[in-house]
């Protein structure tokens, strides 16, 4: 536990630094989008900003924050995230460590992403009046003579569903429950019970926007499931940069819940045309999703279940790297990209990021008549 000594011998420290390079040099899987920093390896990342020595001091203090500032101010990648300090500090500066000093030292990817998921927040809570318990449900946008005319179905999370096969909620079960309350555990029952009451209580919709604006990702298993939903077939590639293989998932998704995941009776949306609403801040599997349903789509942005897919918003945040929980060997803790690195169909990163069809102000995300009309302007054949 904490609290051991205060001091490292020289060789601890040694042996503690070689397994931090160890670990970024072989596990880590975004270098090749480092322009000239890891490329070289872990050591020399180190040293080009002046923390090879402070990483090597038998002052736990000294290493501690040193580990702080190389993670998040220099690898900096969305992914990566200091938790805990080492064995040798006390528990009582935990705090000071993954609190403090993670602030202090925030790079600026990391603090993008912070300062713009909290912007919209805002703009999403002053647009709404939700408060800050919000994390998605269902509305409807109307017209200014009150006819529904898009729904909205919004999610921050991508969760995955903690039913086991013996007691999976039924379609009755998901469908009885409220939007909102789903959106905080489980994204599919979220979407399928907006999808059945779009398609079967508001007929007269067929415009579908997916707000992931403020989507920091979540499970992959989900995104993909989602995906699924409009594109039967959606496929996640990943390439594992350990041994070079490349790999390709896909599921066979029961859509409707009929019992079937062959066929797709009862959740028709070929006749729909949906809209991911994405931001700076969609990162991770707030940034996969998109990338799937633009790059998996048809060349006419059409889809296997939807009539046309298009991107509205910001480019995303990226975030290419599946998560590794990793620690040093005195125990200090933290999150990073590991060696599974998340790619297009074509081979090449998502860590880049999505550009949108068509982008959009901050302004105009949660204001209903301008988005409406930005939509209807751009694809009045949809409305």
């Amino acid at each position: 536990g904490y609290g051991r000594t205060r001091t490292r011998t020289r060789a601890e420290a040694e042996f503690n630094y070689r397994m931090l390079c160890m670990l970024f040099d072989k596990y880590y899987s975004l270098q090749h989008l480092r322009t000239d920093d890891m490329n070289y390896g872990f050591n020399t990342f180190v040293y080009t900003h002046g923390l090879d020595q402070a990483l090597l001091s038998s002052n736990t203090a000294v290493y501690d924050e040193a580990l702080v500032e190389a993670l998040e101010t220099y690898v900096d990648d969305g992914h990566t995230a200091y938790k805990y300090p080492s064995y040798y500090e006390d528990a009582s500066a935990v705090s000071y460590y993954n609190v403090t000093l993670r602030h202090k030292y925030s790079g600026t990817r990391n603090s993008k992403l912070d300062d713009i998921h909290a912007e919209l927040i805002g703009l999403r809570k002053d647009a709404f009046g939700k408060s800050s318990d919000y994390h998605g449900g269902l509305r409807f946008i109307k017209d200014t003579s009150g006819t529904e005319k898009a729904a909205v179905i919004t999610f921050d999370n991508f969760f995955r569903s903690s039913d086991t096969y013996e007691d999976a909620a039924t379609a009755a079960a998901i469908l009885a429950a409220d939007p909102e309350a789903l959106a905080t555990k489980d994204s599919f029952e979220l979407f399928y019970n907006a999808l059945y009451q779009i398609t079967h209580n508001h007929t007269g919709v067929k415009n579908i926007i997916i707000d992931e604006s403020c989507n920091f990702g979540g499970d992959a298993a989900a995104c993909l499931y989602l995906a699924n939903l409009f594109i039967p077939g959606a496929a996640l590639y990943v390439n594992n940069t350990l041994d070079g293989a490349k790999s390709s998932t896909s599921y066979n998704v029961d859509i409707d819940q009929d019992g079937d995941a062959l066929s797709n009776t009862g959740m028709d949306l070929s006749s729909y045309h949906v809209y991911v609403l994405t931001s700076e801040s969609s990162f991770s599997c707030g940034n996969l999703f998109p990338s799937i349903m633009k790059d998996q789509r048809n060349s006419d942005k059409s889809a296997g279940n939807a009539a046309s897919i298009v991107l509205i918003g910001k480019k995303t945040g990226g975030g290419a790297g599946v998560v590794l929980a990793a620690g040093t060997g005195d125990g200090a803790l933290f999150n990073t990209s590991s060696c599974f690195e998340l790619l297009r169909k074509d081979g090449t990163s998502v860590d880049v990021g999505v550009e949108p069809d068509l982008e959009l102000g901050h302004d105009v995300f949660y204001d209903d008549g301008k988005m409406l009309a930005a939509l209807e302007n751009k694809y009045s054949g949809n409305f």
